[in-house]
């Protein structure tokens, strides 16, 4: 839906319409790369958040909000500057409903071909431009709630319930924040796939920048056009998040246990 490339159709008509294109298989086109992409880029993210604290925050142990988003901004920049080769790879197999792409390698291969290394950066700028207010409310959001409930359970360690709810929470601010520019960075990506779709397999014209698909939105669509998608993204990123914070916290546990810290 972020894309464009729905023809206006709503979230149960798009699900109708590629189960009829190409069955439940369909659903998870380009998942391996996201789950390729998923492991480093967490990995970086919470890496660098913790490791930057000492020297962003005046008092590491009481950082203020303002402090923990710096160093969560820091941290999604990191991350999805590392993975984004990655991320041009998922969007574009996830919505190549003709089978131009064999596989990962495949579709790396072709856009590096056919657009240049520029073309594995389409949308970059924008990309971190969302992911900084997004990274910084989420994780200064998920630290805060987990501070705040440690303070009012002092010596207890929170259930997967509690994690799990926290984690939804910060998701849920992070996104309604940074939606508009992932719009807008989706859009990007998957620039190149509609030039070749619309020509012989070259691109033959200079591709709009940023503002141009940000007024085409306004447009046509208004300023609600900047959350099209925003409940499916919902009902993706926030169980997703949600884990990924209860993973993060029990292998933490884990590694403490067995390393004996």
């Amino acid at each position: 839906m972020q894309s464009g490339m729905n023809n206006g159709e709503g979230p149960w008509q798009l699900m109708n319409s590629v189960y009829r294109n190409g069955g439940a298989r369909s659903f998870f086109r380009g998942n391996l790369t996201n789950v390729v992409k998923i492991a480093p880029e967490s990995a970086t993210k919470f890496f660098v958040f913790e490791s930057c604290q000492p020297w962003i925050c005046s008092d590491p142990h009481r950082p203020t909000m303002g402090e923990r988003f710096c160093c969560g901004a820091f941290a999604g920049f990191t991350a999805q500057s590392v993975v984004y080769p990655l991320e041009i790879v998922k969007t574009r197999l996830a919505v190549d409903s003709r089978s131009m792409y064999r596989g990962i390698a495949h579709c790396f291969n072709e856009v590096r071909r056919v657009e240049g290394w520029r073309g594995m950066f389409r949308g970059w700028g924008t990309s971190v431009m969302g992911i900084i207010p997004y990274a910084g409310v989420d994780l200064a959001m998920y630290t805060k709630l987990k501070d705040v409930w440690a303070k009012r359970n002092p010596g207890k360690e929170p259930s997967n319930v509690t994690i799990l709810g926290t984690g939804a929470c910060a998701s849920i601010c992070g996104q309604v924040v940074a939606y508009p520019l992932q719009v807008l960075r989706t859009k990007l990506q998957v620039q190149g796939l509609q030039a070749q779709l619309g020509s012989t397999g070259a691109i033959s014209m200079a591709p709009p920048g940023p503002s141009a698909i940000a007024l085409d939105i306004l447009r046509r669509h208004g300023p609600l056009g900047f959350y099209t998608g925003i409940s499916c993204n919902f009902m993706k990123s926030v169980p997703a998040i949600s884990i990924t914070y209860l993973c993060f916290e029990r292998s933490k546990e884990f590694l403490r246990e067995w390393i004996g810290a």
